[in-house]
């Protein structure tokens, strides 16, 4: 399975920093209505990673990086329209067109 989880560590890292912009924004008095949001998107972010899936264009073999939850998602290499497919894996779409009515087919 060509599945990879990433982002978890990167949105952790982020996060913490966020956050530590968040309480020093808090100390000014003032920066309190800007320090409590990022406090809390600081939290937020991490569980957020979670749902970064990596997988291959099938098209141009390129790199792609994408939430679990998206249902299209298009590769910025080779401009091509991909399903995510239960979602972790890639596949591709085909556009089909008769009669007047479009559809999607895919394997």
């Amino acid at each position: 399975m060509n599945e990879k989880i990433v982002g978890t560590t990167v949105c952790g890292a982020a996060g913490f920093w966020i956050i530590g912009i968040g309480i020093v924004l808090c100390l000014t008095g003032i920066g309190a209505i800007i320090g409590i949001p990022l406090i809390l998107v600081g939290i937020i972010l991490p569980m957020m990673g979670g749902f970064t899936k990596k997988d291959n264009c099938p098209h141009c073999g390129k790199e792609i990086m994408f939430m679990s939850y998206s249902v299209v998602v298009g590769c910025p290499a080779c401009r091509s329209r991909l399903l995510v497919k239960d979602k972790s894996k890639l596949i591709p779409v085909i556009m089909i067109k008769r009669s007047g009515v479009t559809g999607v087919k895919y394997d």
